[in-house]
């Protein structure tokens, strides 16, 4: 698993477009957003696994 994040100064809320822009991503596991004192941070958690390749049977 890989985390990143981005954190930002400022107090403002994440717009949802990021968020279901991140999930889109390939191999994303979870992401989301939260603020604290300090400022907002927004993350995603991405899988190191390769993707499994599909095999179609003979026919």
């Amino acid at each position: 698993m890989l985390l990143i994040a981005v954190l930002s100064h400022t107090g403002t809320e994440a717009e949802e477009s990021i968020l279901s822009a991140l999930a889109t991503v390939p191999g994303t596991a979870s992401c989301g957003t939260d603020a604290s004192e300090d400022g907002r941070r927004v993350w995603m958690v991405l899988s190191t696994k390769p993707p499994r390749l599909c095999s179609t049977p003979d026919t």
